[in-house]
Formats: structure tokens, C-alpha cells, sequence
């Protein structure tokens, strides 16, 4: 062990060693394979207990809630609904 150069009873404190470029690289290139393999795995582990079997063209086995709620305005029940209306106000006009 190397002593205080200044004469203490102390023992020196270690010399850090420069960040080499190599050195920098092989820590950003270690923490990115870090995070990707701990994100993989909560890809992996994670198993949904909702999972459902669809088969094409039949009725789903039980209701699916959508996470939120969303509006379509359907153009052939529009039509549909207008058409009505006419033939609705044609009967009480006559």
C-alpha cells in the first residue's frame, strides 16, 4: 500500500483511472443491454389473466370492456334514419 505522500500516518487515496472512450462505450453499451434485457422480461413474465381465444366470425366468448369509450357516427344508419323520417313526416302530412 502506498503512504500520504506528505508525510501523514494515513494511507493515500487510490488514483481514479481516466474514462476512456472505450471505457464510456463499454458502460453505455452495458446499461443499454442492462435495461433491455429487464424490459424483455417483463415482456416475457407477464402473462395477462385475460386472455381470450377469438376464432374469426364467431361471437366472442364473454364481453370485452374497451379502456375507454369511443363515438362513431355510422353513415348507412344516418341514411337509414333520415329515410325514416321522411317516410314518418309523408304519413303525418297526408
Amino acid at each position: 500500500m502506498k503512504r500520504a505522500p506528505s508525510g501523514e500516518g494515513g494511507l493515500a487515496r487510490p488514483r481514479r483511472t481516466p474514462d476512456t472512450p472505450l471505457r464510456k462505450t463499454f458502460r453505455a453499451t452495458f446499461f443499454a443491454l442492462l435495461v433491455s434485457a429487464a424490459w424483455s422480461a417483463g415482456f416475457i413474465l407477464y402473462t395477462s389473466p385475460e386472455r381470450i381465444s377469438v376464432v374469426m366470425g364467431e361471437p366472442s366468448p364473454r364481453n370485452i370492456r374497451a379502456p375507454r369509450q369511443a363515438t362513431y357516427i355510422s353513415d348507412v344508419k344516418t341514411a337509414e334514419a333520415r329515410a325514416s323520417a321522411v317516410l314518418t313526416s309523408l304519413i303525418y302530412v297526408a
